[in-house]
């Protein structure tokens, strides 16, 4: 394979096309929520505005992505930390190190794709959307290098830009208006999304603290941050809920719930992945509980619980929007 052949497939590697499907159920779901909400209007809506919206959201996770990968390999992160499916990078560039400088230019290409098409868009329905465009490229743009340095911040960030933002902007977009419905029902993938990226971190704790990251896991440690992440899960079915009660989504949107098949038994794994350690047990105990983090077992545990994770995060969006769908039939 010569030097361009690799270079190309470093960049569309960095671009972690599988994790893509994320953003395409989140336009999935904007779509059922828009044609539901919108009534009449429907008559007015455009397929080929819709498309454009889902380009700057297909732009904007490709352009995350690859900044991460590229700023992580620029700093040494990803070389220290245990890779796994869902974690510690896609290892492209440390397979192909003379990539790097074609993954920032096309990571910075999106990003003025995206400010392009904001533009358009703040052209084409006014100065209100402009706040929501802006503090979307300065999350895509600060996230590696400024935001996972603060816990919350870090923690929030991710379900922000692909819940609220996406999702609240993208309607905007499509009929030149706010939804109250749209952003209730945006907390699903907000309160999803940041536990997706949440529980990624767990392997990397170790490299990310080494390396000037500073999450919840170090702020809080790993007891807080699973009963977080527990809690999460259950507010987005508790969103669902409300939104349902409260007229955002029909009820043919309660297929959401079929995900509890995945997610009562990840919720119910969550706890083999933490001991119980009292603090009257002294350092001996918690100095035994890393150990027992760095087990092999331990992390066939914790993988199976990220997968389970990724299911749930990629299919409740899609089962929502495939109930409206299905009711509108």
């Amino acid at each position: 394979m010569n030097d361009t052949s690799l270079k190309l497939k470093t960049v569309f590697m960095t671009m972690r096309p599988p994790f893509l499907v994320l953003t395409l159920s989140i336009m999935l779901l904007l779509l059922a929520v828009s044609i539901e909400q919108a009534g009449i209007r429907i008559l007015h809506f455009s397929f080929g505005l819709f498309a454009l919206v889902c380009i700057g959201a297909l732009a904007a996770h490709i352009s995350v992505n690859m900044l991460n990968e590229y700023e992580d390999y620029q700093s040494g992160l990803d070389a220290t930390t245990d890779r796994t499916s869902f974690s510690g990078g896609s290892g492209g560039l440390q397979a192909f190190s003379g990539a790097q400088e074609w993954v920032a230019a096309v990571a910075y290409a999106l990003i003025g794709l995206i400010i392009a098409l904001g533009a358009y868009f703040v052209y084409l329905r006014g100065w209100s959307l402009l706040p929501l465009g802006l503090l979307g490229v300065f999350v895509i743009l600060s996230y590696t290098s400024l935001l996972t340095r603060f816990p919350w911040l870090c923690f929030m960030a991710p379900g922000l830009g692909f819940g609220p933002l996406m999702m609240v902007g993208g309607y905007f977009v499509l009929f030149g208006e706010f939804s109250w419905q749209v952003a209730l029902v945006s907390l699903i993938p907000f309160l999803l999304v940041n536990n997706l990226l949440l529980i990624n971190q767990l392997p990397d704790r170790a490299a990310d603290k080494q390396f000037g990251r500073f999450n919840l896991w170090h702020r809080y440690g790993v007891a807080f941050g699973l009963k977080l992440f527990v809690l999460q899960g259950v507010l987005a079915f508790v969103v669902l809920a409300m939104a349902i009660f409260l007229g955002a989504l029909p009820v043919a949107g309660s297929t959401g719930f079929l995900l509890l098949l995945l997610f009562v038994p990840m919720a119910h794994k969550v706890e083999y992945l933490q001991p119980v350690v009292s603090k009257e047990a002294g350092d001996d105990a918690l100095k035994e509980f890393e150990s027992i983090q760095n087990t092999a077992v331990w992390k066939d545990k914790l993988n199976s619980v990220m997968a389970l994770n990724v299911g749930v995060t990629i299919l409740l969006p899609i089962a929502v929007a495939t109930g409206i769908y299905l009711s509108l039939i």
